[in-house]
């Protein structure tokens, strides 16, 4: 009997030698979002093989599944008795969008629309006709280099300012450009009432003047004065416009100019009675300014009155600014 049993265990030793000789395979599964490596793809019993991954762009590793063995040190396992297959994860990147919010006054673009995380963005911007872009407000990241921003973890919402362009002629301060009816420069008006200091002629005209007075108070700059049409100006500073073109009876129309520091525009274009058009939007550009006037009596009484579209304008506003 012990010679069976000797036996028996010779036959089981024989066995496990043949286990132990067997040669085992290990199988890699590709997924999307990266490559998985790995030092050997076959090995002996207690062979050791190492895993590696190269995760594609945008993507990040996210760990190793592995059948037929055990992980340890995060990638390695050993052949223990049977083939091993081997698979690594990997996670997308989330996407990053852009959100323009579209203002009056211009549009704004950026390129791209959508990203990852380091990815950059370039803004441009187009200003409508005689607006001029200021500038970009941004939530969810940081602007630099004036036009561009990073994705850094959010999605990312885009503002433009517009604004006026009250000086499309580019006059120097203080400066009024206007058109009179015939070879002589704006008149003075009953009394001289007018203040202005200087009418210059443009030159290549014979109508066209560019009237100036210094300092930041335009009080009856151009009163009772024979002008029919105000091309543009330069008011940047100015801060009192009471009666600047109070009586001015030919005057068709009225522009917008820089009002943003006055603080006076009582009997402004009082009794400018020829006016057609552009009271209403001086009103609105006026009263929404981010620091209207503090006293506007008056200012559009009697504008437009001898005219059906100018009186029709002046209707609508109200009646503690005429």
């Amino acid at each position: 009997m012990p010679v069976i049993k000797y036996k028996n265990r010779c036959i089981k030793f024989k066995n496990k030698i043949a286990d132990v000789r067997n040669r085992f395979e290990l199988t890699l599964e590709q997924t999307n979002g990266g490559l998985l490596s790995s030092n050997k793809l076959s090995g002996w019993w207690n062979d050791e093989i190492t895993l590696y991954n190269t995760p594609s762009a945008h993507y990040d590793f996210n760990g190793y599944s592995i059948t037929g063995s055990t992980l340890y040190d995060n990638n390695k396992f050993k052949f223990n008795g049977s083939s091993v297959s081997a698979e690594a994860l990997f996670t997308p990147w989330p996407v990053r969008n852009v959100n323009l919010i579209q203002t009056s006054g211009g549009t704004i673009n950026a390129s791209p629309m959508t990203g990852y995380d380091g990815d950059t963005v370039v803004l441009t911007n187009t200003p409508e006709q005689g607006y001029d872009f200021i500038s970009y407000e941004l939530t969810g990241s940081t602007l630099y280099d004036n036009n561009k921003f990073d994705f850094n973890g959010n999605n990312v919402s885009v503002k433009s300012n517009f604004q006026v362009n009250y000086n499309p002629l580019n006059l120097p301060p203080n400066t009024v450009r206007v058109v009179t009816p015939n070879n002589q420069p704006p008149s003075r008006g009953p009394g001289a009432i007018a203040t202005y200091e200087t009418a210059t002629l443009v030159p290549g005209t014979t109508n066209v003047y560019d009237v100036y007075k210094s300092g930041t108070d335009f009080t009856k700059l151009l009163s009772y004065s024979n002008i029919v049409e105000i091309l543009g100006a330069n008011t940047t500073g100015i801060t009192n416009m009471e009666m600047m073109f109070y009586g001015c009876l030919h005057l068709t129309s009225i522009p917008l100019f820089d009002t943003s520091k006055v603080t006076n525009m009582d009997s402004m274009f009082e009794r400018c009675v020829s006016v057609q058009s552009g009271a209403l939007a001086f009103y609105q550009h006026a009263s929404t300014q981010a620091i209207p006037p503090s006293s506007h009596n008056m200012t559009f009484f009697r504008c437009g009155l001898d005219s059906p579209a100018g009186s029709a304008e002046v209707d609508q506003i109200p009646n503690d600014w005429k």
